[in-house]
């Protein structure tokens, strides 16, 4: 232990206590004590374990109390030449001194008790606390009050070095707050008893006071926060309330790591001489880190430190989505981790494919543990595009896309026209004049091919009569507003290094001649 005004650290118990509890011995009356305690095993001896506030010695006084319960006989019959036993249990601090008395039987008074006299003097006064300008008083009841009921107690002060008491005020009361003392002045106190019959002798302070504020350092209860740690759901709201202490009070200053944090819509930050509370509603995953709690006063700085962990969902997996190992019905993809996993393991991920032109997503596998994974039972020379999206206990991520790619073997020229419109599988086209024919394919080859569509030997051109659009893998023809002069077969062609393919369809306009 050591004085708190000191700092100078002793040892009170000459051999090691194997018990949880222990008591300090020799203390000044009215000193403030600071305590801690370290355990011992074989090893040596731990780290120790500091009290957060000081402790002032002081007895703790309480009025003399008897108990006395439904057991007890208020009459004993016995045996002339017998014994009787009479115990009832009391209590008070100092231990009070007990007597039994005999009495004679009651008679009922005719004429009431006056009080002959003053009571005595009230028992103990004590200054239990001081601030700047107020000093804390506590006394005990008279021993006795004097024939009559004690209807109230006067509080005088006076400056030490003074004989001029000055009466502050009265109480029904066991204590009272005195205020508008000057700091740093010394002052005695006392107060007496009164009841009808007159005034009490005074019971003073045992020595003067100095009004000052105590300096006592600043310190922080975690205890009530399981490994200083936090955990909150996105967009929930978190609270870290920290009982606090020290004299003066102590400035209180919240940080997110380097931030300094002020209070906004989402942030709410409340003080008082006790407590210091910070609220964090609509919590994001940017709240997550270490919040700093700083304490400061006249006596020093202390630091208190509470990890908040905010999950959810996953950021989306990093890219690209690498496209590997293409063959004539596979591919491997692979991609990297998410910067961010909501706060907690990425569970598995969720790999989708979607044909050329088609604006559903079909699912390939919704339990990939890595971040790889090889895409089988593919199209042969069809158009492929992929996804990715990360998955935690807490949701789904956004998905991230491959580049679309085309699923031919690697190596070798090819080329290839896949079957026409579902429209155009017929020989023959049958129109109205007046109407527009759609006539289109899907194509590929490597190297890319040259296509376009002909009627007999004339290839089709741009222009009002015939819109064309040509990709790599589609070739579509739009003949406008057909008349009998449309009326003929149409041939499909793509080339390349490794030869010429074609695709045919007959057309046949019905209507007045031109």
């Amino acid at each position: 232990m050591c004085k708190a005004s000191l700092e100078e650290w002793h040892r009170i118990n000459n051999q090691i206590c194997i018990y949880n509890t222990f008591t300090a011995k020799g203390l000044v009356p009215g000193e403030l004590y600071k305590f801690r305690v370290s355990a011992v095993n074989g090893s040596g001896q731990g780290e120790a374990s500091v009290m957060p506030s000081p402790v002032q010695a002081l007895d703790r006084l309480t009025s003399p109390e008897i108990e006395i319960d439904a057991s007890f006989k208020q009459t004993h019959i016995v045996k002339n030449g017998g014994t009787v036993t009479l115990q009832i249990s009391f209590r008070g601090k100092p231990t009070p001194l007990a007597t039994w008395s005999k009495v004679d039987e009651a008679r009922e008074m005719t004429e009431p008790i006056i009080a002959t006299e003053e009571p005595a003097p009230p028992k103990r006064l004590d200054v239990i606390d001081t601030t700047n300008s107020t000093a804390s008083l506590v006394w005990l009841k008279p021993d006795h009050d004097g024939g009559s009921r004690v209807r109230g107690y006067i509080v005088e002060f006076r400056v030490k070095g003074t004989d001029v008491w000055v009466v502050y005020g009265e109480t029904k009361s066991l204590k009272m707050l005195v205020e508008g003392l000057s700091e740093n002045k010394e002052y005695d106190f006392r107060v007496k008893a009164k009841n009808d019959a007159g005034i009490s002798d005074p019971q003073a302070t045992f020595s003067s006071v100095v009004i000052k504020e105590p300096r006592i350092e600043p310190t922080a209860d975690l205890s009530n926060i399981t490994n200083q740690l936090i955990t909150c759901k996105a967009s929930n709201t978190f609270t870290i309330d920290v009982p606090i202490s020290g004299r003066p009070a102590p400035k209180v200053t919240w940080k997110l790591e380097e931030i300094k944090l002020k209070e906004t819509d989402r942030v709410s930050i409340k003080t008082t001489k006790e407590r210091a509370t910070l609220v964090v509603k609509d919590s994001k995953r940017s709240d997550s880190g270490k919040y700093y709690l700083t304490l400061e006063n006249a006596a020093g700085v202390k630091t208190f430190t509470v990890t908040v962990v905010i999950v959810g969902r996953p950021s989306p997996p990093t890219g690209p989505v690498e496209i590997s190992e293409i063959s004539s019905e596979s591919c491997t993809l692979s991609w990297t981790e998410p910067t961010d996993d909501g706060g907690t393991e990425i569970t598995n991920y969720i790999v989708e494919k979607r044909e050329s032109g088609s604006a559903s997503w079909q699912v390939v596998n919704s339990s990939v543990k890595r971040t790889t994974i090889k895409v089988t039972h593919l199209t042969k020379y069809m158009e492929y595009t992929f996804r990715v999206c990360a998955e935690n206990k807490f949701g789904v991520s956004k998905s991230i896309e491959s580049a679309a790619v085309v699923i031919e073997h690697p190596f070798g020229k090819h080329l290839f026209v896949s079957e026409l419109d579902s429209k155009l599988k017929g020989e023959t086209i049958t129109v109205t004049a007046g109407s527009d024919v759609v006539l289109d394919a899907a194509v590929g080859g490597k190297p890319e091919p040259t296509v376009y569509w002909s009627k007999g030997d004339k290839i089709l051109e741009l222009g009002e009569k015939y819109s064309l659009t040509y990709t790599p893998t589609r070739a579509m023809t739009v003949i406008k507003n057909c008349d009998r002069s449309d009326t003929g077969r149409y041939i499909l062609t793509v080339k390349n290094a490794s030869g010429i393919k074609t695709a045919a369809v007959s057309v046949k306009v019905l209507g007045k001649e031109i």
